[in-house]
């Protein structure tokens, strides 16, 4: 979320998404946003993007951003995943790539800020419980405030 925040925040003229999508979203999940209000449409579209796991686990092999940039042995797995085998990258390009300057920049350059009340709610109605469950199942921690919205 903080990373999908950031990236967002760094593009002057956020209209460059269409966030269309979300409407129906906003109307199954009763959310309340004011018209024209882009910024928290934008929102509940970066909190949608956590629901992406779902499908994306049907497709392939899932691999954390942070182990692609720092363990070699992850990355070559990767790669040999992402082309069926048909590119084994060399130990020395897997170091090398390792060593680059990461490209994500935008999430690190200003300290992370807590949601709002509004903003919990949205992620808390949002998420798919099933998504919080691959996710913990890669070792990131669920948030706590997640948890009012899972418990009866």
């Amino acid at each position: 979320m903080h990373s999908h925040l950031a990236l967002y925040h760094d593009f002057d003229g956020l209209r460059a998404w269409k966030v269309d999508y979300v409407d129906a979203i906003i109307a199954r999940t009763d959310i309340a946003v004011a018209p024209g209000d882009y910024e928290s449409r934008l929102f509940v579209h970066a909190a949608n993007m956590l629901n992406a796991i779902l499908e994306e686990r049907e497709v392939g092999k899932i691999y954390r951003a942070e182990d692609l940039t720092s363990d070699s042995s992850i990355l070559g797995d990767f790669v040999e995943e992402i082309t069926r085998g048909t590119v084994s990258p060399s130990s020395e390009w897997l170091e090398s790539a390792i060593r680059t300057e990461k490209v994500n920049s935008h999430a690190g350059r200003r300290p992370q800020r807590e949601f709002n009340e509004w903003q919990i709610e949205v992620i808390g109605k949002v998420v798919d419980s099933r998504a919080w469950e691959i996710y913990e199942s890669l070792g990131y921690a669920r948030p706590g405030f997640i948890r009012v919205f899972l418990d009866p």
